[in-house]
């Protein structure tokens, strides 16, 4: 509405460069373009076992067809 979420929840999963992986539950209650947010880490491999249960936070911006997102945990 006017460019604006209601709200967003999405299930990822994320892939490092050594196949490590993790899954996350975001959410965002901001601008359709980029914002806010929060994640919870629901599993991980490798590297990313110790985050499971983790709760972080993250900002996104969408520019074309990329995503860049910085998140801090």
């Amino acid at each position: 509405n006017n460019g604006k979420l209601i709200n967003i929840n999405v299930l990822c999963e994320i892939n490092d460069k050594d196949l490590d992986k993790f899954w996350m539950k975001a959410r965002r209650d901001t601008n359709k373009l980029g914002g806010v947010g929060t994640y919870h880490v629901i599993e991980g491999t490798g590297k990313f076992k110790n985050l499971i249960g983790t709760k972080c936070k993250y900002a996104v911006t969408f520019v074309s067809e990329i995503i860049f997102i910085k998140a801090v945990c």
